[in-house]
């Protein structure tokens, strides 16, 4: 287990995972906010003058001093109105900035070591050090959407007002001392310190539910997606009673959620008004200390009023400057609450992989290199030859005195020792939840064993294809025929358009599968033109068993795992797909299932009775090789 980062380990996880300061498009964004503001404060401090201008000039009824005023201050305008836009720009940029390179490598990390498979399935837990606690961690899809996007959102409207309020407070300080004296900015100063203490008691209260709110959106969410993706079974069942209540269950829950938060809202919401007007007094209560004090006798009505003026104007502007970070404590909540579930997210990451903090993500390989490889690989194996086996008697997977179990500690398999070889086609079987699933994933690597060791063929860790594995769930993504048909290599149109072998091929397997129909036909036998909703809504499951296992005929890998994968095809279909595997491309295949209609098609059966009870038959002599028990 990875022990509590150290102080520079939280620095170095928050400046480069988090908030990518190592880039050079950030800190040159950043440095754009930071002169745009200066200099949009700037304009603000001369076009607040304007007011005090014209007072004096027409006090003294002075025509062209207004006329030069005037176009003094239309200018002003302009130039404000163009720096504001530039600073709300580059805020923007910014936040554009941000959000795609913490995306970028949260991806890198969340696709590498099947991450994914571990969140989302394995449920691997969080060890919180903070507080001892070690738990899930919820919707890592809305995570990486949703919350990166609101917590940049929320940091891009705050940053330009961080960035300049150093520099603001402490000009009109100044500014507000010579006028009023030490009076005007220390009471300025002890408003602002009375509301932050107020503020940022109220943000620690209010973040946790900000947090928990996004956690409830994140279920609701899904509930809503789980039934589009099952509306039919749904329908089929009558289920929509407990899917309604189960709705019912979540938006109550988040409701009951979103009305806490608002109740706290509420003071926080108060207190940042409270300062906000209060302030607005301060500036005549400075002045007229003085001014009843007698220091501005000598003074005329006309100049009077003008120092009145620009001394108001001062004195709030440095007021505004206190109360502008008690206004973005709202904004600051959300952002914090945003941002602590990302960070849990990013100290998953290091708990399983520790040494990723030490890569900035400039050495993690680009996935356009990944694609570049691909690419390689497919030209090479475009002419419609399949993959040669270097050494024809080296073993594909040996399994030792493999031991395993379910995330949940129970042991599904006890010392089994399995051998496939190539070209010896392997028939699992067993009851229902008995570890057929189990000893594929187990192959797969995505399920660690809890002993013994697994011994793989070199030559099937070259490629993702060599060695491909189909669920009885048919997996389709969203996109073109031929997208469907290259899954899981990278798909780019641009590569393939144009090479009509490839498109020859792809077509001459949809009709050997029978797919000319329910596929081709709908999308004008143009398998390049993006089909941008789900297949599975639009075809049946046997013909999305089939249009999945066209994958097979082009990848053409040396071994094939089925997971009760034919399990929606009629007997003959079933029989026509297996034989081409077998007898025409010398593909092995490892089947997990009952039907006696695929059991023909194997030499061997591992039996599995259970944890400690197994068998395995050679088939082609009907009699027991091995029994363990």
């Amino acid at each position: 287990m990875l022990p509590p980062l150290t102080l520079s380990q939280k620095w170095s996880l928050i400046l480069t995972k988090i908030f990518s300061l190592h880039k050079l498009e950030i800190i040159i964004s950043l440095i754009a906010v930071l002169i745009f503001s200066i200099l949009y404060e700037i304009a603000v401090y001369h076009v607040g003058l304007i007011s005090s201008d014209y007072y004096e000039i027409l006090g003294k009824k002075d025509k062209n001093g207004f006329i030069r005023q005037t176009l003094q201050a239309t200018g002003m305008i302009v130039a404000i109105s163009l720096l504001i836009t530039l600073k709300r720009y580059s805020s923007s940029y910014l936040y554009i900035g941000w959000r795609k390179h913490c995306t970028i490598q949260i991806h890198q990390q969340y696709f590498q070591n099947i991450s994914y498979f571990k969140l989302n399935i394995l449920n691997y837990p969080y060890n919180n050090f903070n507080n001892g606690k070690h738990y899930q961690l919820d919707n890592i899809d809305q995570r990486i959407t949703q919350d990166v996007d609101r917590m940049f959102q929320m940091l891009s409207n705050i940053i330009s007002e961080l960035l300049v309020w150093p520099f603001i407070l402490g000009f009109y300080w100044y500014k507000s001392q010579i006028k009023t004296g030490w009076l005007g900015p220390i009471s300025c100063l002890i408003l602002f310190i009375i509301g932050s203490i107020i503020n940022s008691f109220l943000i620690n209260i209010i973040s946790p539910y900000v947090y928990q709110q996004e956690r409830r959106e994140g279920d609701f969410r899904f509930q809503h997606v789980r039934i589009r993706n099952n509306a039919e079974a749904i329908a089929f069942i009558s289920g929509e009673s407990a899917e309604h209540y189960k709705c019912h269950t979540l938006l109550k829950s988040l409701i009951n959620v979103q009305y806490r938060l608002i109740f706290r809202q509420f003071f926080l919401i108060f207190t940042t008004n409270l300062s906000d007007y209060f302030g607005s007094i301060i500036s005549f209560i400075a002045i007229a200390v003085p001014l009843f004090a007698g220091h501005y006798d000598n003074y005329t009505p006309q100049e009077l009023s003008k120092l009145i003026s620009a001394n108001a104007f001062v004195t709030i502007y440095l007021i505004n400057c206190f109360t502008r970070l008690i206004d973005l404590s709202q904004n600051i909540s959300i952002f914090l609450g945003n941002y602590n579930r990302i960070i849990e997210l990013n100290k998953w990451f290091l708990q399983q992989s520790p040494s990723s903090l030490n890569n900035d993500g400039s050495s993690t390989t680009d996935i356009d290199t990944i694609y570049m490889n691909q690419s390689l690989n497919f030209n090479n194996n475009n002419n419609g030859d399949y993959h040669e086996l270097n050494n024809s008697d080296k073993n594909f997977y040996e399994m030792k005195n493999v031991t395993i179990q379910t995330p949940l500690q129970r042991t599904v398999l006890q010392n089994l020792n399995l051998i496939i070889k190539p070209r010896i086609n392997l028939f699992i079987t067993g009851s229902n939840g008995i570890g057929k699933t189990s000893i594929l994933r187990s192959l797969k690597g995505i399920w660690p064993i809890s002993s013994g060791s697994i011994e793989r063929n070199q030559q099937l860790l070259l490629d993702t294809t060599m060695a491909m594995f189909f669920t009885h769930k048919p997996l389709l993504t969203n996109g073109s025929v031929a997208e469907q048909i290259l899954y899981p290599k990278i798909y780019k149109r641009e590569q393939w358009f144009q090479d009509i072998g490839f498109c020859e091929r792809v077509i001459d397997i949809l009709k050997f599968l029978d797919l000319e129909e329910c596929v081709l036909k709908r999308v004008d036998n143009d398998i390049f033109l993006d089909f941008n909703e789900n297949w599975i809504d639009h075809l049946s499951a046997g013909e999305a068993q089939r249009f999945q296992m066209a994958r097979i005929f082009f990848h053409r890998p040396f071994i094939v795992f089925f997971d009760e994968s034919t399990i929606s095809l009629p007997k003959d279909v079933e029989k026509k797909i297996i034989n081409e595997l077998i007898y025409r491309y010398s593909i092995t295949i490892v089947s997990c299932g009952h039907r006696i209609s695929v059991k023909n098609h194997h030499q061997m059966e591992l039996c599995i009775h259970g944890p400690n009870l197994f068998e395995i038959k050679d088939l082609s002599q009907s009699s027991n090789s091995s029994m363990k028990n």
